[in-house]
């Protein structure tokens, strides 16, 4: 078995405006630590796969799909045998996809290219190794639904799954880690930064001499990290001392875990199947947003997302879709672990259904969320519970809250993609 790793820095070279700190309308005034682009790619002797993991709060579609066709066109790597997320650190620079007026087209078209960059880089640097995993419980983060607020006493994603490339000599090289969880400390509303997933991977670069580390996020649209909370409230901003020491007990847990030698071998056989689900919509009326813009007005700055959204919703009401289109995908490492792959941001209901069909197969799911479309993703349970994230469509320029039925949706889809991928192995 082969595999290949590499980084590239991401940080803007140009003055840009920060994704999601509330200063919005202002370029970042300093960098704080720099931002990546990591890449593992694996090699079984028949199929290639990578895995990108990019230091930013969001991108839109086209950035997986530009480097996607990159690795077909270059390496022979099937659109389907790839997995894109970003890390959702809020204090990365305003890209496409969350921020539209925002971003900047030189940091756009630099983040392409580094990113080429990094995976002709990683197919530089194939080495034959071994692949380890293991998933395990931790209680880094804590639930904040329904209600924006501390809720330990409900269940949430807590598992923190690790996947670790050793070469021949047994150094670890790489580590993969799937771990729920918001970068939203806030240590700074002008600096880049990126926050906590960035620092763990810098931590376990450092023990690990010659690694490189990816972070993606799991099911982590409803959890907060619990250093946030203080006297049972989420707290607004912290130093990035706090950050450091977070970022610092994760990373020792993980490689404790990876030091420890109980982790499985994968005898990694590749395959994959990927789609596009869509999930319908419940359209609110023209003048509902109109009435959303007007009170904005007052209560917020011209260029808040909302009050943006708002108006481009009713600027073009009458063409904006009535579903989000949302990208899926199941890749077989080897054995019985799969890594399964969403879009937006997947709240717990969504992950536990996934992981509960997959498991009618016998499956080990690594499962990674924040891979394609704006929006919280939710399940049917969440949605008929309410709060913020099953309300909050202004937020991402949707036109309404989802219809229930999403949890037949995520089903179908992945029991289809395990079934093909049992067809094609037999």
């Amino acid at each position: 078995m082969k595999f290949g790793t590499a980084k590239e820095i991401i940080t803007p070279p140009v003055k840009t405006r920060i994704a999601c700190s509330g200063e919005f309308e202002l370029p970042y005034k300093t960098i704080h630590d720099d931002l990546y682009v990591r890449i593992l790619v694996m090699d079984d002797g028949k199929s290639l796969a990578f895995f990108a993991a990019f230091d930013l709060l969001f991108h839109s579609p086209e950035l997986n799909d530009a480097l996607a066709g990159y690795a077909n066109g270059r390496y022979g790597i099937k659109p389907e045998m790839t997995v894109t997320g970003y890390t959702h650190a809020h204090t990365a620079p305003a890209a496409r996809g969350y921020n539209p007026g925002s971003e900047n087209d030189a940091y756009e078209a630099f983040l392409l290219e580094r990113a080429k960059t990094c995976l002709d880089r990683a197919m530089c640097n194939i080495f034959e190794g071994t692949l380890e995993y293991c998933a395990y419980p931790v209680s880094f983060n804590v639930s904040r639904r329904p209600d924006m607020a501390p809720n330990p006493a409900r269940e949430h994603d807590t598992e923190m799954a690790l996947l670790a490339v050793r070469d021949l000599d047994g150094t670890v090289r790489c580590v993969l880690m799937s771990y729920a969880c918001h970068p939203v400390f806030y240590p700074s509303r002008s600096a880049l930064s990126s926050e906590f997933p960035g620092r763990i991977a810098a931590l376990l670069d450092a023990k690990y001499y010659g690694a490189v580390t990816l972070y993606f996020q799991s099911a982590g649209g409803d959890v907060r990290p619990r250093d946030t909370v203080a006297d049972g409230k989420f707290i607004s901003s912290a130093p990035f001392s706090v950050i450091d020491n977070f970022a610092r007990e994760i990373a020792e847990n993980a490689a404790g875990k990876i030091d420890a030698g109980d982790m499985r071998k994968i005898s990694v056989q590749l395959n994959g199947k990927a789609g596009t689900i869509e999930l319908p919509m419940d359209p609110k009326s023209a003048e509902f947003f109109a009435n959303e813009s007007k009170r904005m007005e007052k209560e917020t700055a011209p260029w808040h997302p909302n009050k943006r959204n708002a108006e481009m919703i009713i600027n073009g009401y009458d063409k904006k879709p009535l579903t989000l289109k949302l990208r899926t995908s199941l890749i077989r490492l080897g054995g019985n672990v799969v890594i399964a792959a969403l879009g937006g941001e997947p709240c717990w209901g969504v992950k536990k259904i996934i992981k509960e069909t997959l498991a009618g197969f016998g499956l080990d799911v690594i499962f990674i969320g924040y891979t394609d479309a704006c929006a919280y993703i939710i399940s049917d349970a969440e949605l008929a519970e309410g709060g913020y994230e099953a309300k909050c469509h202004l937020e991402y320029g949707l036109v309404g809250p989802f219809k229930p039925g999403l949890d037949e949706i995520y089903r179908k889809v992945f029991k289809e993609y395990a079934k093909e991928l049992n067809d094609n192995d037999n």
